[in-house]
């Protein structure tokens, strides 16, 4: 799922920000996602976090606990050192419950499993054995390890109606001895090997868990119809459906709406307010997600009376996948996901881009910018967006001739240049400089309400650190060049680009 996204640009075909509203039948259930693995909230920010969704007309929540699950025994080594308690677990349940929102979690079992066989405990079950995306369908203890991370998620949420078992972007099949063999064996083909391991899956969900089944869409696509009618799976899991890019008709096409109409008895949709956009994105590009469930609403409304669709999820993802950096943070995106959840409620009604937006900054207590002032962090939100501006600036610094031509890293690392060209920029560093330092603090400081310190320094390393470091070294760099006065004559001296010293 995190791997495939559409451009920050899919927004720009909406001529004057205009979006027209197609009909479609209410989908009553609006659950929204919660990536947490990466940057999971604190307990206590989902008390604050809980009652507003609740306010935006979300009916439930997806947590993909990943590495946060509080594994335990032979699935110990698999949870995050700082990973959730049950008792956290148990609290974050009831503030979903006390806010009436309906809890679904998710538990990859097929692909995307990199947190669980990057472990040398778990590593024979790769299916490749340098890849750690995808687990051996056709190896026993695979089948052990993925009933028992179910059992021990079950195990802590009796009240489910649903869980979501992934398998999304099974990338590797059939690739080890073990699946050759079976192949060859029995005169399977791919399609065979991951309808099999989900069929099983699903089955052992919906048999010992008395628990419906939703599984991701992707893989079954391009499966040829009666192949997944042999296996009848469609009596036995939900199907969610989904795409972030903002021309979702022509990503899925007629036949598989046709084939799912025949197959699955109920269809979800999967979008997206956050985190499919650019994978080390800082803010949530409003424009590219309002598209994504425009496109969504306008498929939906041609394959309402075809297909049961029974709701909606919003995806907000935290990483593209486990080994990512951190992308967009929740309360960034919480201006996005408004504006997303305010769409729903006027579909039908070919409301402007710019009455969505407005009904959400006016409800958030925002600026016409969506600047933010009144949700749950919104001083993350704000802070976040100043940090952004900045990296924009020295962007701008960067393409300046001035900055091209005079301050390469020949010229700063044989200290030869123009006092007056270096002046030039070094006022605009010293400038930048001076604002970066101000919202460190203050960073560190919202960051840390709603998030716990080990994710806040992570967050800090990655989108804060080489801003601040790459401004701090090149102020040293043009401070101590513009003292200088007087400056050699030419040819400088450079190593021969040939030196092992350069190549090594």
């Amino acid at each position: 799922m995190e791997g495939v996204v559409g451009s920050s640009s899919d927004g720009g075909n909406m001529a004057g920000n205009e979006i027209q509203g197609p009909i479609v039948t209410s989908l009553k259930e609006r659950f929204v996602h919660f990536d947490l693995k990466g940057m999971p909230p604190k307990v206590e920010a989902y008390k604050i976090i809980f009652p507003f969704l609740k306010s935006i007309g979300a009916t439930g929540v997806l947590l993909e606990y990943e590495d946060m699950f509080p594994f335990h025994g032979k699935l110990q080594s698999i949870a995050n050192k700082q990973a959730y308690s049950e008792s956290d677990i148990k609290t974050i349940l009831e503030a979903a419950q006390g806010n009436d929102l309906q809890v679904i979690p998710l538990v990859q079992t097929f692909g995307h499993m990199e947190y669980v066989l990057k472990l040398e405990d778990f590593a024979d079950l790769r299916e490749h054995p340098r890849y750690l995306q995808c687990i051996c369908p056709s190896n026993i203890k695979s089948t052990q390890l993925v009933e028992e991370m179910i059992d021990q998620v079950m195990s802590l949420h009796p009240t489910l109606k649903y869980f979501h078992m992934g398998s999304d972007e099974v990338y590797y099949m059939g690739l080890c001895q073990a699946c050759q063999d079976r192949i060859n064996k029995s005169k399977l083909d791919r399609g065979e090997l991951f309808l099999s391991h989900a069929t099983h899956v699903a089955s052992y969900v919906k048999n010992k868990h008395k628990v419906q089944p939703i599984m991701w869409d992707d893989e079954f696509r391009n499966l040829d119809e009666a192949l997944i009618m042999k296996y009848e799976i469609g009596n036995l899991v939900d199907i969610l459906v989904w795409n972030y890019c903002s021309d979702v008709h022509n990503r899925i096409g007629p036949n598989v709406w046709e084939k799912y109409e025949r197959i699955f008895k109920s269809v979800w949709i999967g979008t997206a307010f956050k985190g499919a956009d650019k994978p080390n994105s800082l803010v949530a590009n409003e424009i590219h997600y309002l598209a994504n469930h425009y496109s969504w609403m306008e498929t939906i409304s041609e394959y309402q009376h075809r297909v049961n669709f029974k709701g909606i999820f919003l995806t907000g993802w935290q990483r593209y996948d486990h080994f990512t950096i951190l992308c967009e943070i929740f309360p960034v995106a919480i201006p996005s996901l408004v504006s997303c959840m305010f769409y729903l409620d006027s579909v039908g009604q070919q409301p402007r881009m710019e009455k969505i937006t407005s009904r959400a900054a006016n409800f958030l207590n925002c600026d016409k910018d969506l600047q933010p002032s009144n949700f749950p962090g919104a001083e993350i939100c704000t802070n976040v967006l100043t940090l952004s501006s900045l990296q924009a600036t020295m962007k701008n610094i960067k393409e300046q001739p001035v900055y091209l031509g005079w301050i390469h890293n020949v010229n700063l690392q044989h200290e030869f240049n123009s006092p007056s060209h270096v002046e030039s920029i070094l006022n605009h560093v010293v400038k930048l400089k001076t604002e970066l330092d101000g919202i460190q603090t203050n960073l560190l400081t919202a960051l840390r309400v709603m998030f716990p310190e080990w994710s806040v320094q992570e967050w800090m390393h990655t989108h804060f650190l080489p801003l601040s470091t790459e401004v701090n070294l090149l102020e040293a760099s043009l401070s101590k060049l513009f003292k200088k006065e007087t400056f050699p004559v030419r040819p400088l001296t450079f190593t021969d680009i040939s030196s092992p010293s350069l190549l090594h």
